[in-house]
């Protein structure tokens, strides 16, 4: 019966780690992890996972609904060209965000979720100040800025824009397996978190003991360890207006 059904928690009618491990290519993961979200309750122990509002006004039932059944996916992209690759495509570089900014969108639901912001809004003003940030990155290490590269938000759902870290390490706590199992696809030989290093620290295992150079991580089916950098978020300035500036993305930093 329906209202069963709507009460049963995710683990008593499908082996999800199962279903995540047998994922081969990123299209796939993102059906799984979409009918996760939806399957969701909230008497399930993870009340905070969806989007509250802005400077803590609570969205309404109806924006609540939409939230749950919001997705946005990501992976594979390009600098200047938005990328039309295969989704089994690895990367050498991974962006690791926090969530998507739905706010611009207006309403919040199908029409406005299920859009790779960065491959899509290709002459945003904001994607500009992405990209000359993505590039300063390439620049300090090393890498040519024209090649694919790897971006990935954490929390799929998307948020306001101002995000809610006790909500987003909530997030990340319930869907941790398919967060690393996106990360395992991509198979990047280094990992780049913008502003989010503490939560994928804690996901991933790592430990801060190099602070002279990047931390490392072993990925799955890697033949060498991954190096991982933290750097600020993209859009630090708006919200830290004395960062605007900032010369050094490339900067090893510890929570």
């Amino acid at each position: 019966m329906r209202g069963e059904a709507d009460g049963m928690s995710m683990n008593q009618y499908f082996d999800w780690g199962k279903g995540i491990e047998r994922c081969s290519n990123l299209e796939e993961l993102f059906v799984l992890w979409r009918a996760a979200h939806l399957c969701e309750q909230l008497s399930e122990g993870y009340p905070d996972t969806y989007p509250i509002g802005r400077g803590g006004k609570k969205v309404d039932d109806e924006d609540t609904e939409k939230f749950r059944g919001s997705f946005c996916p990501d992976g594979v992209t390009r600098m200047e060209v938005p990328v039309r690759q295969p989704c089994t495509q690895s990367v050498q570089v991974l962006f690791i965000l926090k969530e998507a900014n739905l706010s611009g969108y207006g309403a919040i639901g199908p029409e406005t979720s299920g859009r790779f912001w960065f491959n899509e809004c290709i002459n945003s003003s904001t994607r500009k100040i992405y990209a000359n940030r993505f590039q300063a990155v390439f620049e300090a290490l090393g890498r040519n800025g024209t090649e694919s590269f790897g971006y990935i938000n954490l929390n799929k759902r998307g948020g306001f824009g101002d995000c809610n870290n006790t909500q987003l390490k909530q997030y990340v706590q319930k869907y941790m397996a398919f967060i690393i199992r996106e990360i395992e696809l991509l198979s990047p030989e280094i990992i780049v978190c913008c502003g989010c290093f503490d939560v994928v620290a804690e996901m991933l295992g790592i430990q801060p003991w190099n602070k002279g150079g990047p931390q490392h991580v072993w990925l799955p089916g890697k033949s060498e360890w991954t190096d991982v950098y933290y750097v600020y978020h993209p859009a630090c300035h708006i919200f830290e207006p004395s960062l605007k500036n900032l010369k050094e993305p490339v900067t090893i930093r510890h929570p």
